[in-house]
């Protein structure tokens, strides 16, 4: 059953004595100052350039909070089909409204669709998602042109038994291989080890690495951020957020920039398909065979798929950083694709890895060593390449601030979204900053809650949670019943044991800093075989209402600041209605939560780690968690 809400943390003396030295409204304006500038980072460690966010103010009209999270699955007859188009920004409470909602944006879809996750599940939505709704509306817009990008370890998980992602997607690439892009992102770790990590690692532990881990929905000119990838788990029962905006084109242009810089990184690959004769069929970049390339000569990277017996074939692409050059077309979605398209499909030589029995190199010493000594380098040009970049987009899309005493008009802007990007395995960490800056700025408010389905937060968070005195902290975390792990197989099945561990951790140095009376950890559980996967920031005011919130991929732990490639939206507002719509989504979270309040709490069979898995958590495993 449902445990019970835990009762509101009363502030202390302290905390209510400094509550608010200035209005809310000048720390939040001070806040979304320090966003798109430098000079308030306190740490010299960092580039300036990754210091700052790109802008998109919007004007929100009306906000609709749609499904119940409390209720578990909305009826058929309580999500609608059809989205209003006077809805700027819609937050989803309920998987399956999450799912009935990709599918009515599809359907609407006529010229771009971008679907960025880890991963591409197999089951009977998944299909119904891509064997159903793409392939109906590529078939009835030629126009349309259609984007996967998903991580290469996670998405050929058993590869060899037909049973991956790719497997899914291949009629649809098949059927339009002039109008389908299929690009898989591998971290330059796995790369730089290549001859080592690849053949060593086997399936799931290889994900350990780091992996792509964005969760970007786009279509046409609307676009659904969430933490939530694309598998029936997130369709049924794993409680997320799920945040759609609707009708931002420039907010959408700027995602697919950003997906596609992401994934022509180093260590990236593109999806052919071979046609009967051995040569890849069109789609728009040109036609090789298999002689060219196994010599390691082809005119993109990619995998090639043969037929009937399908036969991958992985191509390492020479990295490309030559995006120093400002985009300077007016923006809108054909110049926006035709960029795109030339990012993905610019000449490049490489070598080859092919995957049948194993994972092995193929190919003379001589292409193995280019390999492997153009991966040395690769993370410092790839850096320099996303800095020059961010830069250009912190300068095209500035924010500007709105005077006080300006006259508010129907296209005042009420919203501004700021998106982050961190790739930790490039030096790049943008998010990490903007995460710290927010966390920096919670001692002019009330009350915070911050979500991570998987608690492992770094030190320099942990830090700024004990370090702040004079706010609330909730923080919440699934149960170990509720962890998407619970009961897996093989060594996976200790997971939840090591967050828990984490946790217990956290909770300690709370009892060490005297920080129990105002910041308390939480455990989210459902029951009826629910899971819990939301993670986002949400800072509140005393109207409880919610003017910040972050929303996104990242997990704030040591992998998603070290290992995978992350981003998240900072979300500003002065729209009551979206408040109001924020504080709600937290508070229903809440109601399936109870606090930790003790270290007996800590203890149990689903918990036990034992001396030396404790060791090796605390030294060495936590940089994967």
């Amino acid at each position: 059953p449902p445990l019970a809400r835990p009762q509101p943390i009363h502030p202390s003396p302290m905390s209510s004595a400094a509550a608010s030295p200035r209005p809310l409204q000048s720390h939040i304006r001070s806040l979304m100052m320090s966003l798109t500038s430098s000079s308030s980072n306190k740490s010299h460690s960092f580039p300036l350039r990754q210091c700052q966010c790109p802008c998109f103010p919007i004007r929100t009209n009306t906000t609709v909070h749609q499904g119940n999270a409390a209720s578990h699955v909305p009826q058929p007859s309580q999500q609608t089909s059809s989205l209003s188009e006077t809805q700027k920004i819609s937050l989803l409470a309920s998987p399956s409204h999450f799912f009935t909602t990709l599918l009515s944006l599809i359907s609407n879809s006529h010229s771009r669709i971008i679907l960025c996750s880890l991963y591409l599940g197999i089951s009977v939505k998944e299909q119904k998602l891509v064997r159903e709704a793409l392939f109906q509306q590529m078939q009835k817009f030629e126009s349309l042109k259609v984007y996967l990008y998903f991580d290469k370890n996670r998405a050929t998980r058993d590869l060899k038994k037909q049973k991956s992602s790719l497997d899914l997607l291949r009629p649809l690439l098949e059927t339009f291989p002039e109008r389908v892009v299929i690009a898989l992102y591998e971290t330059p770790v796995m790369r730089h080890q290549s001859m080592f990590l690849a053949s060593m690692l086997p399936e799931r532990v290889n994900e350990a690495i780091g992996v792509q881990h964005m969760k970007i929905y786009l279509f046409d000119d609307s676009v659904v951020l969430s933490g939530a990838n694309l598998s029936d788990w997130y369709f049924e029962n794993r409680l997320d957020r799920w945040m759609l905006i609707q009708n931002e084109s420039q907010l959408a242009d700027f995602y697919e920039r950003m997906c596609a810089r992401v994934m022509t990184l180093g260590s990236s690959f593109r999806v052919l398909l071979l046609d009967d004769n051995g040569n890849v069929k069109r789609d728009g970049v040109g036609e090789s065979n298999a002689s060219t390339a196994e010599s390691g000569s082809t005119p993109s990277l990619h995998i090639v798929t043969t037929k009937p017996s399908p036969k991958w074939y992985f191509h390492y692409m020479q990295p490309q950083y030559d995006w120093d050059k400002p985009v300077t077309s007016s923006g809108g979605t054909s110049s926006s694709i035709s960029e795109h398209q030339h990012l993905l499909t610019s000449p490049v030589q490489g070598g080859v890895l092919e995957l049948n029995s194993e994972i092995k190199p193929v190919g003379n010493w001589t292409t193995k060593w280019r390999i492997l000594k153009a991966s040395f380098f690769q993370a410092h040009y790839a850096r320099q390449a996303l800095e020059t970049w961010w830069s250009h987009e912190v300068e095209r899309h500035p924010y500007t601030p709105i005077a006080e005493d300006v006259q508010q008009t129907d296209n005042t802007p009420d919203t501004h979204i700021f998106p982050t990007l961190q790739l930790g395995s490039f030096n790049f960490h943008n998010d990490r900053i903007v995460t710290q800056k927010l966390l920096d700025h919670m001692s002019h408010i009330s009350r915070v809650t911050l979500s991570s389905a998987y608690f492992n937060f770094t030190s320099f968070y942990t830090r700024s949670i004990l370090e702040t005195k004079c706010c609330d902290v909730r923080i919440v975390t699934s149960a170990p019943k509720s962890n998407g792990f619970y009961g897996s197989k093989g060594s996976s099945r200790f997971i939840p044991n090591l967050y828990s561990l984490m946790e217990r951790v956290l909770f300690e140095k709370l009892e060490q800093y005297k920080r129990m009376s105002d910041v308390q950890i939480h455990e989210f559980y459902m029951g009826n075989g629910w899971t819990y996967h939301a993670k986002g920031l949400w800072f509140i005011d005393e109207e409880d209402r919610v003017p910040v919130s972050m929303v996104g991929s990242s997990n704030f732990g040591q992998r998603s600041v070290d290992r995978d490639v992350e981003t998240q939206i900072v979300l500003v507002t002065s729209n009551p209605q979206l408040q109001e719509a924020l504080y709600q989504e937290q508070d229903r979270i809440l109601q399936h939560c109870t606090p930790m309040q003790s270290v007996e709490d800590f203890k149990g069979d689903d918990r036990e780690c034992g001396p030396l898995l404790t060791f090796l958590t605390k030294r060495v495993l936590k940089k994967f968690l």
